[in-house]
């Protein structure tokens, strides 16, 4: 069976084939500002464009079977992955509002797919499922719920895919570990603790936005300095919002564009500055897990960064006194990842 799987931002859209689940692609590419409307309207074309040139060098034909999608917002509406009907449309064109710029963007997407890959199985895959289950002490903000006009204000995690499976991973292994600190390294990093295979405190909140500093994201700030940059520089909310989730964090504290691979291999003091600052955020985050679930019995460390675990964990062996010695590494990226659930969603509907 060949799966396409796709994973989406704000500006990048990532895809893979797959012939096995555990495998390595057979293809892969990326599209970069794939939300402009030239690119849009021929995403399904690039993919198997590219797909089809680098299966040609094989020897093998390009087809698909499964489309798995990757959805960022839409958890509370979606708690599994679910195979793509009519009334799936319906519900996400209901919960619009909830995420302006991610979901119209991602029913027109589906709506192309469906267009090009007839008679294609689609399958939808929702990061912020997972975070459903966060215990009310934990997603409630100590705010007027009723001041959002029907946006919910409530905290959710962004990485749910990759927090499930580490728990998966390390308690596959090992039946007794129960409690699990998730700590994933993407360009917005993220850490979960998970007791029993649920969630009960996450770093996201809201948004993104909220949590560990990432790549160009601030993470925590008090919200007046929000205020403070609208008053003193007349700032709107489209020119803060661009600055805190595009030009802060690692970029913001180094004035320059640089991953995390690069931040920790780096020796300029800016650099090491904002290493510093981020495995000490890192440091309080990992103290709140165990103390939200009274212990760790592992700590996994998953997405492209997953590499740096090592020198992070040494890092929290050092300041933390933990029972747990050992460094897990979840191998599988986000688009196999998204691939295996919209495999499962499939065959649960056979």
């Amino acid at each position: 069976m060949n799966i396409i799987s796709i994973s989406q931002n704000v500006s990048r859209l990532e895809f893979a084939l797959f012939d096995k689940i555990g495998g390595a692609p057979l293809a892969e590419g990326e599209l970069k500002n794939w939300m402009n409307q030239e690119i849009f309207k021929s995403i399904p074309e690039k993919i198997t464009l590219l797909c089809g040139k680098t299966l040609r060098m094989k020897n093998r034909a390009f087809s698909a079977d499964l489309i798995c999608i990757r959805a960022p917002y839409g958890g509370e509406d979606f708690k599994s992955p679910e195979l793509l009907t009519d009334k799936s449309i319906k519900k996400l064109r209901k919960i619009e509002h909830v995420a302006p710029m991610h979901i119209p963007a991602l029913i027109e997407l589906i709506n192309l797919l469906k267009d090009y890959f007839r008679g294609t199985p689609i399958s939808l895959v929702f990061e912020t499922s997972f975070f459903t289950r966060l215990p009310e002490r934990e997603y409630v903000y100590a705010v007027d719920p009723g001041l959002a006009g029907g946006i919910p204000l409530r905290r959710f995690g962004y990485h749910g895919i990759f927090h499930e499976r580490a728990f998966e991973f390390s308690h596959d292994k090992d039946k007794g570990r129960s409690r699990v600190i998730s700590i994933c390294l993407e360009p917005i990093p993220e850490i979960c603790a998970v007791k029993n295979g649920n969630p009960l405190m996450v770093t996201g909140g809201a948004t993104p936005l909220e949590g560990l500093p990432g790549e160009t994201t601030c993470g925590d700030i008090d919200p007046l300095i929000i205020l403070s940059l609208s008053e003193s520089l007349g700032w709107g909310p489209e020119e803060i919002n661009k600055t805190l989730s595009r030009k802060s964090g690692i970029q913001g504290l180094t004035g320059k564009k640089m991953n995390f691979a690069g931040l920790f291999s780096s020796s300029d003091s800016n650099a090491v500055l904002a290493k510093n600052l981020f495995l000490y955020k890192i440091l309080l985050a990992t103290g709140s897990a165990i103390a939200a679930m009274g212990g760790v019995d592992a700590i996994v460390f998953s997405g492209r960064y997953h590499d740096l675990g090592k020198e992070i964990h040494t890092y929290l062996l050092s300041k933390l006194d933990l029972p747990v010695d050992n460094c897990e590494v979840l191998p599988d990226n986000l688009l196999r990842l998204t691939a295996e659930a919209g495999l499962l969603s499939l065959l649960k509907n056979k």
